[in-house]
């Protein structure tokens, strides 16, 4: 089943730490509803979605009232392969074996209008390289690492 995985901010509180929410992704009797929340996440055939009305939505919002949306309009959809604890085990398997190679990602709705590779600073603004689909993509506490 395919699942759009997002950072739930109202789940992480005032915590540093991260907590993704999945929610169905395929039609049906899950989709759009949360089935879990969890700080590690692989999924496997991913894209890498921003929906241009929400992220305007959201721009405005943080304009006018100093807040952020509610909306969620960036998200990753794939087929869920791991969550919880044993997802970091396996995504480090998958870059031993196969000798794959991962890039960091990120997204900020006021820097740029899609999800972009991030350079060795980590700075959004200064990356230019989109990113739209991957193999593989893993969700941690420090970011999002994929796999393309």
């Amino acid at each position: 089943m395919s699942y759009e995985v997002y950072l739930n901010r109202r789940s992480m509180g005032k915590s540093k730490k991260r907590i993704y929410s999945l929610r169905g992704a395929t039609t049906g009797a899950w989709k759009g509803v949360v089935r879990w929340l969890s700080p590690t996440v692989v999924l496997k055939d991913v894209s890498l979605v921003v929906n241009p009305a929400g992220r305007l939505e959201t721009i405005s919002r943080m304009n006018n009232e100093h807040k952020i949306s509610r909306t969620v309009h960036a998200f990753l959809r794939g087929k869920l392969i791991r969550r919880g604890r044993n997802a970091k085990a396996y995504f480090q398997e998958l870059l031993s074996e196969h000798g794959y190679d991962c890039k960091s990602v990120g997204y900020d709705p006021q820097k740029t209008d899609s999800w972009v590779a991030l350079s060795e600073e980590k700075d959004i603004a200064k990356s230019t390289d989109k990113v739209v689909q991957a193999k593989y993509a893993f969700l941690h506490q420090d970011g999002i690492e994929v796999i393309l």
